[in-house]
This record gives structure tokens, sequence and C-alpha cells, in this order.
């Protein structure tokens, strides 16, 4: 966690998902990019969006002129003088500037706030951000607790081992447990037997330490996932974002992005297909 890029909106979210990355950093001794996008669905007038600008060289010097304000109130408020701090702004899309950014600077991990939302089924810019960069991503909706030592991951039979070793390097950095789990649905109900074996082999095969096999019940994998979190008073939820191209999990793809959108608990999130996914 040596890069960690912080994609910036100026939301109370952003200012919590900012501070948590800079005790990441200051633990890391990383450095800090903060990159906000200036979207040009509104410089040209989307009708979708609640306010609208001519797409003229006055707007756009007015919101970098606002950007590099915001910035500097960061810094005041925030900044520590130990860990660096990188303030980016560009024109474009937040997916596609996030990606680009990502690969040019070799950012190591994002984390973002999000505002979340009252029901399930509901995308966000953030949800496309976990689904589309091929870094782990680390979302909040308030400020984590500094101390993370329980981390559920939620989880079926297999996995690349590039996940492996990206869950390994997070367990190490916090020195947490991993509680590792299933969650049976009426879709997907399972005999203990059978998960606890499966979860056995699914340990084994990526050599993780210091974890433990845990099955739940429950409507709905999401629910299921965020109850257990809950109940065991966990920290963190680490999940892949994706079931093809070699991922094999069921509970992935949508679930994660669901859950980023849409509960109040800090998420991380890794899926090696995105690598070579352009977003556009």
């Amino acid at each position: 966690m040596k890069k960690i890029l912080v994609p910036c909106d100026f939301s109370a979210t952003a200012m919590e998902a900012f501070k948590f990355a800079l005790t990441l950093a200051g633990q890391s001794r990383g450095e800090v990019h903060v990159l906000h996008m200036i979207d040009t669905a509104v410089l040209t007038g989307s009708a979708s969006l609640a306010y609208s600008y001519s797409f003229t060289s006055k707007t756009i010097k007015d919101l970098e002129a606002r950007a590099d304000t915001l910035f500097k109130a960061m810094e005041e408020a925030y900044a520590t003088p130990n860990t660096p701090v990188r303030y980016s702004k560009k024109m474009g899309s937040l997916i596609a500037g996030v990606q680009q950014y990502t690969r040019e600077q070799a950012i190591d991990l994002i984390v973002m706030g999000t505002q979340g939302h009252n029901q399930f089924g509901v995308g966000s810019n953030t949800g496309k951000v976990v689904r589309h960069v091929p870094v782990p991503v680390l979302t909040i909706r308030k400020e984590p607790t500094d101390q993370i030592k329980k981390i559920v991951v939620p989880v079926s039979v297999g996995a690349e081992e590039g996940f492996y070793e990206q869950l390994i390097k997070l367990q190490q950095f916090f020195e947490a447990s991993l509680e590792l789990l299933w969650v049976n649905t009426p879709r997907t109900f399972r005999k203990d037997s059978d998960v606890k074996a499966d979860l056995t082999q699914f340990a084994q095969k990526g050599n993780l330490t210091n974890y433990t096999i845990n099955i739940r019940s429950d409507f709905s994998a999401e629910h299921g996932i965020y109850a257990f979190a809950k109940e065991i008073d966990a920290d963190l939820i680490a999940m892949g974002t994706h079931a093809w191209k070699g991922i094999t999990y069921l509970l992935a793809g949508s679930v994660a992005e669901d859950m980023v959108n849409h509960i109040d608990f800090p998420i991380w999130t890794f899926g090696l297909s995105t690598v070579n996914e352009p977003v556009t």
C-alpha cells in the first residue's frame, strides 16, 4: 500500500476516505494521490444532472479554481507532514479517469467514499470503479476503526492465485484474522459438511493462516454477509468482484457491487478479470 488513490468529489464520505488513506499511508510509509474528475457530462449540460453549465473556457477555469480551493482546505484540515499527498484534477468521466490514473501512476490501492442507498439493486459510480479497476478498492461510508482485526471473506470453492496474494497482503498489513464465510440461500443451499470441506480446500490452496470457517443461512447473500459481519463485530469485508475469467466465486460480481453501494460497512474488493477491460 505504497501508492493510495482517493477519487474525490469533496463529499463528506470522500473526506473520510481521504483521512483513512492518510492513516494507511502513514502505516506503510507510502503516499496518497487525490484525484478530482471534472465530468464532461456536466460541461455539456447533461439533462440528468440537477445543474448544467455551458461548455466554455471560463466554466472550466471556474471548476478548476474551485477544485484547487477545496484541495487547499483538505490539506489544511487533514494532511500530516510525514505523508506525501499529490493533488490532481482532470477532465473526463470518473471511471475512465480513475482507470487511467491507476495505470499511469502504478497505484496499489484505491480508497473511495460511497454514499450508499436504502435498497439493493441501485448502481453507482463507486460500484463501477470496483468492477473496472485492476487493483484492490476499499470503500467506506464513514470513518472505519483504526484497528482492523477481523476480516470477513465471503467465498465459494476456488480463487485465482492473484486474489490469494492480495488477500494475504491485506491480512498481513493489518495483522488480522480471516473469517471465511459461506451463506446458504434458497438458491445456493448446500450441506454443511460439503461446505466445510470446500472452504478448507479453499484455504489450503491459498496457504491461508489464522482463519475460521463459518456457515450462515439467509434469504440473500448480501444480507447474510452483512448480518454475519455485524454478528462477529468484524472490521472489514473482503470480496472478489467477478465470477468469470477464472475466478470461481459464486458470491461475487453484482453481489460485491450491491454491498459496496448499499451497506454501511468498509468493503475491500479485488477482481483480476478487469485488468485488460477498457472503460469508455
